[in-house]
């Protein structure tokens, strides 16, 4: 085996350099990962930094004062950091692979449950580029620091110039075969909250085509894969992912993995359930078996933190769309934020707070029980915060919950308005499918607080014609059946007595 190899040629190299070994060394590792054993991964690279004389610290308390003290200090400098200022001409070789080990030690302990050393590994790298010079790993290590600046501080602008200064060193440095990963981490993590979600779609099928041209399939498999999950958030046509996915699914998998498959497979679940109903059997390629639902996906890989929070992240905003909000709010209380802790900084994080919020509130208003509104609150916070950062894509979530806070506290007319803005900015952003449930709960409200059935057929009709467009067909179907129960039976015709 591969590791039986790898074990005897490091066993006649005993008395050879740590850097003539070092890429054996690397691919005992990657192998190790391979096998999803992150943590042990983690370890073994730690373990080589520590004898290249890098040295992260091991203490709670160490790493999080070094994290704080990093962020801040990386931030100070990337205020006045220009290109110019990186040494992109010359760099030693022990320090390019201080920086290769620290590139792999991020993707490594990005899936562990503490994700520790992945800032830690963010920042030491940042600091060795600004003082011994940037190799061709340099860029992804400037772009997931703007993701930390994005994600924990907030700081959109400067998360922003981190991912330019990026893409500025992959054109200094010549690194064709970095600039599809850069430009997919880019789009995940960075400027999915500084640009519109549509235009996020671009940098993700940008970095696909990178990707077939220099031969980095597996990064164009994740970035084909992630620009297909944007669509369902941006509101492209369901038909249209659908067929996307079985025109991709190939290169996916042979790309990506079957822990890329396992991650399609969840997304187009989602989009059949809402094109062709929950009991849809869903197609399955290269002998994989067939999947029936959501609720079959999480039994299979539950297991797996990552994919479960995935999974119930997916579930939720099903439910917040058919308007299941019990089984939604209920299922927001038991995930709570564990979609944001195992994919910190990821664009899927805001359709996720925003479904979580939406069925807490609605479950608030049907029911007066504190602990769903005490939830709905805190969601709505969150989706706040980002707003006020500057975030373009959560605009009208924002208003949304705002009229469902609104009319949870009695406050009417001010609902009515925040509905409004609501429908308005997501049409005109072009949402169509959270216009679409912007319309239908308005017309909940319209039918239940303000008692005007004719107001509210109009916008359950209007509601109907946005999924339809949207290609969300269960949807509309069910939604028919409320609207034919709303119309009343004509009366009979009385002529009156002309004799």
């Amino acid at each position: 085996s591969m590791m039986r190899i790898c074990e005897e040629v490091l066993s006649n190299t005993d008395s050879r350099p740590l850097l003539d070994t070092l890429r054996v060394r690397t691919v005992v590792i990657q192998y190790t990962a391979c096998s999803m054993k992150y943590e042990e991964a983690s370890d073994l690279t730690i373990g080589l930094l520590r004898r290249l004389d890098i040295k992260l610290p091991k203490r709670k308390c160490n790493q999080l004062f070094s994290i704080a003290k990093g962020i801040l200090g990386a931030r100070r400098k990337i205020k006045s950091l220009s290109l110019h200022a990186i040494n992109t001409t010359s760099i030693e070789p022990k320090n390019v692979e201080i920086l290769k080990l620290l590139a792999q030690l991020t993707m490594y302990s990005y899936f562990t449950a503490s994700k520790v050393y992945f800032p830690l590994a963010v920042l030491k790298a940042f600091e060795i580029t600004l003082k011994h010079g940037a190799s061709e790993y340099s860029p992804l290590m400037f772009t997931l620091l703007g993701m930390m600046l994005c994600g924990i501080v907030k700081d959109y602008e400067m998360g922003a110039k981190c991912g330019k200064i990026a893409l500025q060193l992959l054109d200094q440095l010549g690194c064709e075969r970095a600039k599809c990963k850069t430009l997919m981490v880019s789009g995940t993590v960075i400027r999915c909250w500084s640009e519109p979600t549509c235009k996020v779609h671009g940098v993700f099928m940008e970095a696909y085509k990178v990707g077939l041209a220099t031969g980095d399939i597996e990064n164009a498999a994740h970035s084909i894969r992630y620009a297909i999950h944007i669509g369902t958030q941006v509101g492209f046509p369901l038909r249209q992912l659908e067929a996307d996915v079985r025109i991709y699914a190939e290169q996916i998998i042979n790309g990506g993995g079957s822990h890329g498959w396992t991650y399609l497979q969840i997304i187009w679940v989602f989009i059949v359930s809402l094109m062709d109903g929950g009991d849809a059997a869903i197609p399955s390629f290269y002998d994989l078996d067939s999947i029936t639902g959501m609720e079959e996906l999480l039994r299979r890989h539950g297991h797996n933190p990552q994919i479960k929070a995935y999974i119930q992240s997916k579930m939720c905003r099903y439910y917040a769309i058919v308007g299941d909000f019990e089984k939604g709010a209920n299922l927001a209380i038991e995930m709570g934020d564990a979609l944001s802790k195992r994919f910190p900084g990821a664009y899927i994080i805001m359709p996720d707070t925003f479904a979580r919020g939406l069925c807490l509130y609605a479950m608030a208003r049907r029911t007066n029980k504190a602990m769903y509104k005490k939830h709905a609150q805190k969601a709505h916070k969150v989706i706040g915060k980002w707003l006020k950062a500057g975030n373009p894509n959560v605009g009208h979530y924002e208003k949304l919950l705002k009229a469902e806070a609104a009319a949870l506290c009695g406050s009417l007319d001010i609902a009515e308005g925040w509905y409004q803005s609501s429908i308005i900015l997501a049409s005109r952003s072009g949402f169509v499918n959270d216009a679409a449930l912007a319309n239908e709960r308005y017309g909940e409200f319209l039918l239940q607080n303000r008692n005007n059935q004719s107001e509210a057929v109009f916008k359950f009709e209007e509601a109907c014609k946005l999924y339809a467009e949207w290609g969300a067909n269960r949807k509309v179907v069910e939604l028919r059946k409320k609207l034919d129960s709303l119309w009343e039976p004509p009366t009979a015709i009385v002529l009156p007595d002309t004799s």
